[in-house]
């Protein structure tokens, strides 16, 4: 009988450290997605079309800014107004970059831009981004508010790289770098 109560006593206490271990892993998990993760929905029409107004997509807050690619799509907070913005990477810190007539040059170089639907013609001199500091730009190029005019965004204000859609269903998928192949 004694036996019969010490192997009750003994499951049950199992059970409840089986329980345990579980919540804590849950609430563990929980905390790790909060502190590495973002939903956002995007506002304006700045990304069209790559992004549209309405659209649900996920950042990752955990990002090593050295490694930042060309074509990655990032979150920033602009220093004017404090909002966060999306835009896309197209300068990276030490490069030279001019714009003639709407067509960006990285270091002397053409750069095919094959998200672009919307080209305007403006123009910017020659200039040198500087180390830390990333130049910036909506893919709607007539209708965003980038690094034309703003100037370069420092590291610092990189909130994260936006790495999945998942709202409207249809565009559901990971974002993919325009530049590589990953």
């Amino acid at each position: 009988m004694e036996k019969a109560r010490n192997n009750k006593k003994r499951i049950f206490l199992s059970i409840i450290a089986i329980i345990s271990i579980i919540l804590v892993g849950l609430v563990l998990s929980a905390i790790y997605l909060i502190s590495t993760y973002k939903p956002y929905e995007t506002m304006l029409s700045s990304m069209s079309p790559s992004m549209l107004p309405g659209e649900k997509f996920i950042i990752s807050k955990r990002i090593d800014k050295s490694n930042l690619e060309r074509g990655n799509i990032v979150t920033y907070k602009d220093k004017q107004s404090g909002r966060i913005m999306v835009r896309r990477i197209i300068g990276l810190p030490n490069e030279t970059i001019t714009i003639k007539q709407g067509t960006v040059y990285i270091d002397g170089s053409i750069l095919k831009e094959p998200y672009i639907k919307f080209k305007d013609h403006t123009s910017l001199s020659e200039l040198k981004i500087k180390s830390n500091r990333f130049y910036v730009l909506g893919d709607n190029r007539p209708n965003s508010m980038d690094s034309r005019m703003v100037g370069a965004i420092s590291s610092e204000n990189i909130t994260g790289k936006v790495i999945l859609i998942y709202a409207p269903r249809e565009k559901f998928g990971l974002i993919k770098n325009p530049f590589n192949n990953n």
